[in-house]
């Protein structure tokens, strides 16, 4: 670097000076503890946020990619070492909790429900439900309404259909059940009837 010095004579002097730039700071990382959410595909980045003045040349972490089975054991205490371009690292540890806030994906279909002879019929969530998936996994399905009666005739009924996965996330659907009496009436017939006629010719014969 060429530095220049000139007195109040106006005489000047230049002098080459040597310059050291250099990176003292330490990079940084999240140390406090955080949530890492699992995505679509199960899988997330559990690795912290990290920075550097000048940038991250490396970054280790006992934890770098979460999935389903963290869950349960959360959570983990973390150990992260980080250096940047110049040597400087920075080591720590930090607690790091992995959630499942995904719902299931849930694809139901309506139903049909037929009477039996006492008037009655029930349905249950596998007749409703065409597919369901989960980045963790499914853990079982529901109704709110699983019978049906004469009362529900001519009208569609509503039905929510619930899907629950592993780490209680719930996906709900709404579905219909068209219900119908196929049954024809009991008639008990006497063998034969009698029926007198009346003055006029008449008779008269009830059911």
């Amino acid at each position: 670097m060429l530095v220049t010095v000139t007195d109040t004579s106006g005489v000047t002097t230049n002098a080459t000076v040597v310059v050291s730039v250099v990176d003292t700071e330490d990079p940084t990382f999240v140390n406090t503890p955080y949530n890492v959410e699992l995505g679509q595909d199960g899988f997330a980045s559990a690795v912290p946020f990290n920075n550097d003045t000048c940038g991250v040349a490396t970054i280790f972490s006992s934890l770098t990619t979460a999935d389903c089975q963290d869950i349960a054991d959360s959570p983990h205490t973390v150990n992260v070492y980080v250096e940047d371009l110049y040597g400087n690292t920075k080591t720590g540890n930090v607690m790091v909790t992995v959630v499942d806030l995904l719902p299931a994906n849930v694809t139901t279909q309506n139903v049909s429900v037929t009477l039996d002879g006492m008037g009655s019929g029930s349905v249950s969530s596998d007749d409703f439900v065409v597919s369901a998936s989960d980045n963790c996994g499914v853990d079982g399905s529901s109704v709110d309404r699983a019978t049906f009666d004469c009362n529900d005739l001519f009208v569609a009924q509503q039905v929510v259909v619930t899907v629950t996965d592993v780490n209680g996330n719930n996906a709900s659907s709404i579905s219909y059940v068209h219900v119908s009496d196929t049954m024809s009436p009991d008639v008990v017939a006497m063998p034969s009837v009698t029926v007198t006629l009346d003055g006029a010719g008449q008779g008269f014969l009830g059911v």
